[in-house]
C-alpha cells in the first residue's frame, strides 16, 4: 500500500572508514508515495560538513502506511521554464479541500547521466492558502548553477490531515 513519513539519516565515512559527516533529510517530494513510486530529498550536512575525495555514504531511510491524504500535502507542477538563470512556473492544489502555505519549491539538478548534482529551493509566490483546484506562480534562482536537466518537487500543508 501507500506510505507516508518517509525519512532518512545519512553517515558519512573517508576512504579509511573514519566517519566524516552525518546529517538528516529536509524532506521528500512526493509525500505520498504509491507501490512502485520514488522520492527525491537530500541528506543536509550542516555548515562545516567536509567531505573528501572517495568518501561513502551510508543511508537508513524509513517510512510509514499511509491512510489517505497526509499533512505534507503535494502540489503539481503544471507549468516550468528553465531561462538559464532561474526556474519559473506554476503549481497547483490537486485535493478537494484547501492547503496551507508555506509553498516549498524544490529543483533537482541532474548531470548528463542522471545523477544528482545539486538541489535549489525557494518558496511559491502565494503565501497564504491555496484553494481546490487553485494556483500559484514560483520562481527558483539557480545561482549560476548549471541546470540543464532537472526534477520539480512542490508541497504545502494539509491542516485537515495532520494526524496522517
Amino acid at each position: 500500500g501507500a506510505v507516508t513519513g518517509v525519512a532518512a539519516a545519512g553517515t558519512v565515512r573517508d576512504a579509511a572508514g573514519r566517519v566524516v559527516a552525518s546529517g538528516s533529510d529536509q524532506g521528500f517530494h512526493p509525500a505520498l508515495l504509491q507501490p512502485g513510486q520514488v522520492a527525491l530529498g537530500f541528506i543536509y550536512l550542516g555548515i562545516g560538513s567536509s567531505v573528501p575525495s572517495g568518501s561513502a555514504m551510508t543511508v537508513q531511510a524509513s517510512a510509514r502506511p499511509s491512510s489517505g491524504d497526509t499533512y505534507f500535502a503535494d502540489l503539481l507542477v503544471t507549468e516550468y521554464n528553465n531561462t538559464g538563470q532561474q526556474i519559473v512556473g506554476t503549481v497547483k492544489n490537486p485535493r478537494d479541500h484547501a492547503v496551507q502555505a508555506p509553498f516549498s519549491i524544490d529543483v533537482f539538478c541532474l548531470g548528463p547521466s542522471g545523477a544528482l548534482n545539486s538541489e535549489v529551493g525557494a518558496f511559491a509566490d502565494v503565501s497564504d492558502t491555496l484553494a481546490a483546484g487553485a494556483t500559484s506562480p514560483f520562481t527558483v534562482s539557480l545561482y549560476g548553477t548549471p541546470c540543464q536537466q532537472f526534477l520539480i518537487g512542490a508541497s504545502g500543508y494539509d491542516m485537515s490531515a495532520a494526524g496522517n
